[in-house]
């Protein structure tokens, strides 16, 4: 009797080593390389989005840029054609040259539009 409760009692145990072991050995070997490989992704997703986020963003900020720029060229034109309309001359049909104060009070202010348009680019606004 004593035998029989010897061998079972290292039956046991040994089964339970096994146990043990299939279950470190699944942690190790499955579980855990999951759970990274799940983390890796989630990491990689969340910069694939803050990526996206922040070329949306760039995109917007040049269209405001071109949008800024395109109005700067468009006040320039309407105004030197006002100036024109003021001499007499038609813009469209005639080449308008303005007198040089025109001249130089239009290119300062297309060159100060263009500037405040960077200005605006660069700081993000």
């Amino acid at each position: 009797m004593a035998l029989d409760a010897d061998k079972f009692l290292k039956i046991a145990v040994g089964l339970g080593i096994l146990t043990a072991g299939v279950g470190v050995g699944y942690h190790y070997v499955i579980y855990v390389p999951a759970a990274d490989r799940a983390k890796v992704e989630r990491s990689e997703r969340l910069a694939s989005e803050r990526e996206e986020a922040a070329d949306q963003i760039n995109r917007e900020r040049r269209e405001r840029y071109n949008s800024c720029i395109s109005d700067a060229e468009e006040n320039y034109n309407r105004g030197w054609n006002s100036d024109c309309k003021t001499l007499g001359i038609d813009k469209r049909r005639d080449d308008c040259i303005l007198p040089e104060f025109n001249v130089n009070s239009w290119n300062k202010l297309l060159k100060d539009d263009k500037a405040k348009c960077l200005e605006e680019f660069k700081s993000g606004i």
